[in-house]
């Protein structure tokens, strides 16, 4: 894959937080948005966000890994483990592209 084929506009399918304990799905019920340029590392499978905006400050000016798997029109993007509310939880985002 070629960093060219994610160039685009992408609709997003769906949102989601997966942990081990369903009670965090209920909890994470917020909003996420952040913007900024991305480099991809296609051999390990996964992008880098620069945030250069975020709606969580402490997002801002770091660096935000999303492992990527695209098929066809569909790109689905998921995040490293993380703690969120004493727990461990992954993000699963799906695009849809935008015709």
């Amino acid at each position: 894959m070629a960093l060219s084929d994610l160039v685009g506009t992408w609709r997003l399918l769906s949102f989601e937080t997966r942990s081990a304990d369903d009670e965090i799905r209920a909890a994470y019920t917020g909003y996420a948005a952040y913007f900024g340029a991305y480099n991809m590392n296609d051999s390990d499978g996964f992008l880098t966000h620069n945030v250069d905006v975020s709606l969580y400050p402490n997002w801002q000016s770091l660096p935000q890994t999303r492992f990527f798997a695209l098929s066809g029109g569909t790109l689905t993007l998921t995040t490293p483990p993380m703690a969120f509310g004493g727990r461990e939880i992954t993000g699963v985002l799906v695009w849809e592209r935008a015709s």
